[in-house]
C-alpha cells in the first residue's frame, strides 16, 4: 500500500499514492482516476504494533473518505471499489473485506 500504484499504460484506470507516514507509521492512501486525477477516496491507515502482529499484518484501515456529490458513488459503492483496488492493484490481504 505504501508503495502506491502508478499506471503502466492507458488501460490502467487508477493511481494510488500514500502520504509520508507520521512518527507512528500512520498514513493516508489516496486513490485517483488515472485520466482525470480526480481523487475518488482516501483511506486512513493506522500502523500496527510490530510486537502484536503476525506475518505481514502491519496496519488497519480506520476510515474512508470521499466526496459525496449527488449522482456519484454511494458509500457502499466506494467501499466496494476500495476493496477491489486494495486487493487487485495494491495486492493487500484484507481479512474483513
Amino acid at each position: 500500500m505504501l508503495k502506491g500504484f502508478q499506471p503502466q499504460d492507458m488501460d490502467d484506470r487508477w493511481v494510488c499514492r500514500a502520504d509520508t507516514p507520521d512518527a507512528h507509521g500512520n498514513t493516508v492512501v489516496h486513490a485517483y482516476r488515472s485520466w482525470t486525477m480526480d481523487e475518488i477516496f482516501a483511506l486512513t491507515i493506522i500502523a500496527g504494533n510490530p510486537d502484536q502482529i503476525e506475518g505481514d499484518d502491519w496496519g488497519k484501515i480506520t476510515s474512508i473518505a470521499w466526496r459525496q456529490r449527488p449522482g456519484e458513488v454511494s458509500e457502499e459503492e466506494v467501499k466496494e471499489i476500495a476493496v477491489r483496488i486494495c486487493k487487485n492493484i495494491l495486492h493487500c490481504d484484507l481479512e474483513a473485506a
